[in-house]
């Protein structure tokens, strides 16, 4: 028996993206990008969601894609990594798929320029980077993510 892995599917520049399901605890239409202490980068801010203070993590810059500001159609994907939470910026959320393990593969495998601990999924409707939420930050800049949401709550 195959195992299926259930994905949420969202798109960046035209570019299609997946996370796995099991990493998201909701989709938030966007809102304004409070600011937060921490370098430039990845990180675009903070939001308050139910009360708790999250970074908010510029997916784009993490995969280095152009630059685009936040517009109103773009999506939060609420997501936890780590025994964090944290908010993601797409420029829209499309679905939940399922797919059979076979139908991951390591990106590298396919491209050098792949994102670290990223897979490819091949799907019915063409392939999806599934990103590992972990690696946006190595462990010094968790740590100091840490320092900055605690001095801004």
């Amino acid at each position: 028996m195959t195992a299926a892995v259930a994905l949420l599917r969202f798109r960046l520049g035209g570019e299609r993206f997946a996370i796995r399901a099991d990493s998201v605890v909701e989709v938030l239409p966007s809102a304004a990008v409070g600011s937060l202490p921490f370098p430039a980068g990845v990180v675009a801010g903070s939001l308050v969601v139910r009360g708790a203070l999250l970074a908010v993590f510029d997916v784009r810059a993490a995969l280095r894609l152009p630059e685009r500001p936040l517009a109103l159609e773009d999506h939060f994907v609420v997501a936890q990594t780590g025994g964090r939470t944290l908010v993601l910026v797409t420029e829209g959320v499309d679905d939940f798929v399922t797919a059979s393990a076979e139908a991951l593969i390591p990106a590298r495998m396919l491209s050098e320029r792949g994102p670290a601990g990223a897979n490819v999924a091949q799907l019915a409707d063409g392939t999806w980077a599934v990103l590992d939420l972990g690696s946006f930050l190595d462990a010094a800049e968790l740590q100091d993510l840490d320092v900055a949401i605690a001095s801004s709550a």
